[in-house]
């Protein structure tokens, strides 16, 4: 359902890759159940401000990618993390908590890449870092 901006879709738990792809005048998701969110689900949506998933569990490969508006978000259930999923959002204030327990391969590789404003980051659950994961 699409209200001037906003999208709000109550009832699904999986959101296909692609499908906001663009969407340059969203500003607003509301997606209370959803636990699984595609590839690129919101890839270049340059005015979304606000993101609600708080039931989200699965956050594919590029997920955020360029959200130039996007200042905080917040992903209190994420268990699993793809790779870059947060890079290039220009506007990010600070890195999501991210409870991962499982992490995709390489995943903070760019992870926050070009998240040029970060001002602080939270602990992400690895031993290691690549060194490009806040590059």
């Amino acid at each position: 359902i699409y209200f001037d901006n906003l999208i709000k879709i109550p009832g699904y738990t999986s959101i296909a890759s692609y499908i906001f792809y663009g969407c340059n005048n969203l500003r607003l998701a509301y997606l209370p159940k959803c636990t699984t969110l595609g590839a690129n689900a919101f890839y270049s949506c340059a005015a979304l401000t606000s993101v609600y998933l708080p039931n989200c569990e699965t956050i594919s490969t590029y997920a955020f990618y360029s959200f130039t508006s996007l200042s905080i978000i917040s992903l209190p259930n994420c268990t699993s993390v793809s790779w870059a999923c947060f890079r290039n959002c220009t506007n990010l204030l600070y890195t999501p908590n991210l409870p991962a327990t499982s992490l995709a391969s390489g995943c903070y590789m760019s992870m926050f890449a070009g998240c040029t404003n970060l001002k602080a980051a939270s602990p992400l659950p690895a031993t290691s870092l690549p060194s490009s994961c806040y590059f």
